[in-house]
């Protein structure tokens, strides 16, 4: 969960090198919209196939993409941020994702703004979505498919 790498106090960020590209590429892709805790568990039910779909520029790290949940659907716009911390077992890496968002949920527009973190393993992405004069709700999203061709 996000409040695991909250832990600023020795955080060296960094907007390159600190994964390899293939770390960074398992980002572009179609993504299993997998749990989200804070609603009822049919709402994803609403949504024939749950998912967001992400493309990663290369060249300044930027993410866009879309997404459809439940009864919402929108874009997402933002960028990755690739971060070490120390700890007292070595240097942590983390690829995390700050985007912000807009759509409609039914009939009413929704936007805020979201943070996710990569598994180390590239296949999960955890993190919350904050909405404007709203809540803020978690989500847990699992890797679907083999990445899409990033934009060069």
């Amino acid at each position: 969960m996000i409040e695991n790498v909250q832990d600023y106090s020795a955080l060296a960020c960094t907007r390159k090198g600190a994964r390899r590209k293939s770390d960074l590429a398992r980002l572009s892709g179609r993504w299993r919209v997998a749990e989200l805790p804070d609603l009822a568990d049919d709402y994803l039910a609403e949504t024939r196939n749950p998912h967001v779909n992400l493309t990663l520029e290369k060249r300044d790290l930027s993410i866009q993409g879309d997404y459809q949940f439940g009864l919402q659907s929108g874009v997402m716009d933002g960028e990755v941020i690739q971060e070490e911390r120390r700890t007292e077992a070595g240097v942590v890496k983390t690829v995390r994702i700050l985007f912000s968002f807009e759509g409609n949920d039914e009939m009413d527009e929704v936007h805020g703004y979201g943070e996710a973190i990569l598994s180390e393993d590239g296949r999960t992405l955890t993190g919350r979505m904050h909405y404007h004069y709203g809540d803020t709700y978690r989500f847990v999203w699992k890797r679907l498919h083999k990445r899409i061709r990033s934009l060069q």
